[in-house]
């Protein structure tokens, strides 16, 4: 899972899920899957599980919620247990403290500034929690969408 021209992070996430299903699906008691295919995809599970904790990392649940098809609500879409959500909620917000930009507000003021005109501005919003509120777009045929505003353009 590597690409040179993009990132791929975010995608780690969701595969390890996708593979976490397809296992669950064959390790079930009510499979009709062959006893030694059940046996086999109980230890895959075993062992991909050993590697999912280490993706377990701040970097992983700040590809999801940075996502914008994801953002926070995709945890839930793929069935997590709330206390792994507020978890990785958690690592996002605390990350994002770290290096939030400092508002034009907290920024010390200039010895040279005229207070007499001091005019307090309104307070800026978190920009990620705006983000994550945000409404989810459809996803997008991008070969036709760019074809439609060449075709628009006269191009």
């Amino acid at each position: 899972m590597s690409a040179q021209k993009y990132p791929t992070i975010n995608r780690a996430t969701t595969l390890y899920n996708t593979l976490f299903n397809h296992l669950e699906n064959y390790t079930r008691s009510n499979s009709t899957a062959h006893p030694g295919v059940k046996e086999a995809a109980s230890h895959a599970f075993e062992k991909l599980k050993k590697y999912y904790t280490q993706a377990t990392q701040p970097v992983y649940a700040i590809s999801q919620a940075l996502n914008p098809r994801c953002r926070y609500s995709w945890w839930s879409y793929v069935g997590w247990p709330q206390d792994w959500i507020e978890n990785a909620k958690k690592q996002v917000e605390d990350e994002w403290a770290k290096y939030v930009p400092v508002s034009s507000q907290q920024q010390e003021p200039s010895f040279d500034a005229d207070y007499d005109d001091y005019e307090p501005e309104d307070i800026e919003e978190d920009a990620l929690a705006a983000y994550v509120a945000e409404r989810h777009r459809p996803r997008v045929d991008k070969l036709r969408f760019w074809k439609g505003r060449e075709e628009a353009s006269g191009g």
